[in-house]
C-alpha cells in the first residue's frame, strides 16, 4: 500500500521517527572508521512520561536558535530529548567537522549537547533539572556546525521521582570536549546506609582519556579503552530536602567533600579539571559550558564496562576517537602490548571476592591451541583488588585475538593469580566467586556474548595459581 500511496509512506516514516523518541531508541545509518555498527542510545528510563512534544520538522544553521514554551504539568525532575540529525560531521574525522554542538537554554541551567554520533539521525537525552508550573520556556540554539542542522523533533520528559534524579552532578566540560574525552554516558547506584539514609554513587564514561594511564596498559589494567570516572556520592535523607553530604573525586584521584555551587535545584556542579578526567568543585562562572547528563541505573551485579554493553555505541565513538589520535596499531597484532581496534579483543567478566599479595590476569585459548592473556606476559600487568569505588569485585579481562576471532573459536579460558609481596603473616591467595560471562565485539561493535553464571569459588595461591574452564566439555 506504501508504495502505491506516497503520502502514506510518508507518515508511516514519520510514526517510525515519533515513535523512536517515545521509547528512547536511536535510528542509526551508520559508518564508523572501519565499519557500518548500529546506534541503539540510551533508553528512556522506566517510569518517565513525555508530558509535552513538538514532532514539526524544522532546520536551524550555526548561530541560530528557535523557542518553544510547554506546558508544566507538576513540579518535579525533567529531561528533554532531542531527535536531531547534523550534516558533514564525524567523530572518526581527522581535523575540523569533528562534531556540532547545540546550546540548550532552560531556567537554571544553559548547557552545551555535544553531537558525537556523526551525521546520524540520533535522539540525544539531557537532563534539565527541577521545573515548576505552570510551563516553562526552551531555546535550542546550534553553535557549531559546518552545515544545517536537521530536527525531527524534541519532547520534554517528567523523570521518575527518585532522589537518583533530583541530586545527579553537573558537569562543566574540560577545553577540547567537542573533539576529545567527551562525556558519554552518566550511570549510578544506590546503597542503604541506614533506614533513612542512602548513598548514591555517580559514575560517568568519557570517551578515552588523554592523560593518566596510557591506552596499552588501561586496557591491561582496566579492561577498557574509554575512562570510566566515579564523578561523586551524594547522601540523602528521607527526613531532608538538602543533601546530608557530597563527596567527589579531586585531582589526583583524592576524596574531597563539595563546597561547590548547587543548579538547577540540588545538582552539584563540577568541573572536569584534568586530563585524566578527575574534577574540582571550584566553578568560576555559570556561563562555562556544561552538560546535564541523563543518569541511568547501573546493572545489579556485574562489571562498570557491562553499561558499554548495554550502549554498544559507546564502542564506536572510542574507537573513532583512538583511531584520530594515532593510539591503535596500524596493522593488529594480539603477540604486542600495543592495542588494536576494541572489536579485535575478547572480555572476560569476573567477580574475584579477595585478592592478597598479587594480581590476577585472563586468558583465552582458542581452537588452534593458542593461549593470549589480558597481561601480555607482563606481570606488573597484573590486576589486584581495587575496592568498591572501582566495581566491589568485578573485573573485566581484555584480551587481544587475532582480528577474525569469533566466539566460535574459543576453546578455553583461564584467570591466573600472580603472587607480588605479602607482609608478615597475610596469605597470598584470591578467590574467584563468579565467572560471569565472555563478550565479543562484532566489527560493528555489537556485544555477541557466551553467559557462564558460575561461581566456582576457586581459591587460587602461588601454589596452585590458575582457574581452567574448558568450554568445549
Amino acid at each position: 500500500m506504501a508504495e502505491k500511496y506516497p503520502v502514506v509512506r510518508k507518515w508511516l516514516l514519520y510514526l517510525i521517527l515519533f515513535a523512536l523518541i517515545l521509547t528512547g531508541s536511536h535510528l542509526v545509518i551508520s559508518p564508523k572508521a572501519s565499519a557500518q555498527s548500529s546506534f541503539i542510545g540510551i533508553q528512556r528510563l522506566k517510569g518517565s512520561k513525555i508530558v509535552a512534544k513538538h514532532y514539526k520538522k524544522f532546520y536551524l544553521s550555526q548561530n541560530e536558535e528557535k523557542t518553544f514554551t510547554f506546558k508544566v504539568p507538576s513540579e518535579g525532575e525533567y529531561a528533554l530529548a532531542i531527535y536531531v540529525k547534523p550534516y558533514n560531521i564525524s567523530w572518526c574525522n581527522i581535523g575540523d567537522n569533528i562534531s556540532a554542538e547545540l546550546e540548550v537554554s532552560s531556567p537554571g541551567l544553559n548547557q552545551r549537547v555535544v553531537l558525537f554520533n556523526g551525521s546520524k539521525p540520533t535522539v540525544y537525552r539531557i537532563a534539565i533539572g527541577k521545573l515548576m508550573p505552570p510551563r516553562v520556556t526552551l531555546t535550542l540554539k546550534v553553535t557549531k556546525a559546518p552545515d544545517r542542522v536537521k530536527f525531527y523533533g524534541i519532547a520534554l520528559e517528567k523523570l521518575p521521582s527518585d532522589d537518583a534524579f533530583k541530586y545527579s552532578p553537573v558537569i562543566a566540560y574540560r577545553d577540547g570536549y567537542l573533539s576529545t574525552d567527551t562525556p558519554l554516558l552518566m550511570y549510578y547506584e544506590e546503597h542503604p546506609e541506614s533506614k533513612r539514609v542512602k548513598r548514591i554513587d555517580y559514575y560517568v564514561i568519557f570517551s578515552n582519556e588523554d592523560g593518566g594511564t596510557p591506552t596499552d596498559k588501561l586496557i591491561a589494567l582496566w579492561g577498557h579503552f574509554t575512562d570510566i570516572e566515579w564523578i561523586a556520592s551524594v547522601w540523602v535523607s528521607s527526613r531532608s530536602q538538602e543533601p546530608l553530604k557530597i563527596e567527589y573525586q579531586a585531582v589526583g584521584h583524592k576524596v574531597k567533600e563539595f563546597n561547590g555551587k548547587y543548579v538547577a535545584g540540588y545538582h552539584p556542579l563540577l568541573k572536569v579539571a584534568s586530563l585524566n578526567n578527575n574534577f574540582s568543585d571550584e566553578v568560576v562562572s555559570l556561563s562555562v559550558p556544561m552538560i546535564a547528563m541523563y543518569p541511568v541505573p547501573k546493572l545489579e551485579e556485574g562489571t562498570r564496562e557491562e553499561m558499554q554493553d548495554r550502549y554498544p555505541w559507546i564502542y564506536e565513538v572510542t574507537a573513532c576517537e583512538l583511531y584520530r589520535e594515532s593510539k591503535l596499531e596500524p596493522k593488529p597484532n594480539p603477540d604486542t602490548l600495543a592495542p588494536s581496534d576494541p572489536s579485535n579483543y575478547l572480555f572476560i567478566d569476573v567477580k574475584a571476592t579477595q585478592v592478597d599479595c598479587g594480581g590476577l590476569i585472563g586468558g583465552v585459548q582458542l581452537k588452534d591451541g593458542k593461549w593470549y592473556f589480558s597481561s601480555h606476559g607482563i606481570q606488573n600487568l597484573a590486576i589486584p583488588y581495587r575496592g568498591s569505588k572501582v566495581g566491589d569485585g568485578w573485573i573485566r579481562f581484555a584480551i587481544e585475538v587475532p582480528p577474525s576471532t569469533t566466539l566460535k573459536d574459543l576453546k578455553a579460558i583461564s584467570i591466573k593469580y600472580i603472587y607480588f609481596v605479602c607482609p608478615p603473616k597475610k596469605e597470598p591467595v584470591a578467590i574467584i566467586a563468579k565467572v560471569k560471562k565472555v563478550v565479543k565485539l562484532t566489527s560493528q561493535y555489537q556485544p555477541e556474548e557466551i553467559m557462564l553464571n558460575l561461581s566456582p569459588s576457586a581459591k587460587l595461591t602461588p601454589d596452585k595459581p590458575e582457574y581452567i574452564l574448558d568450554l568445549k566439555k
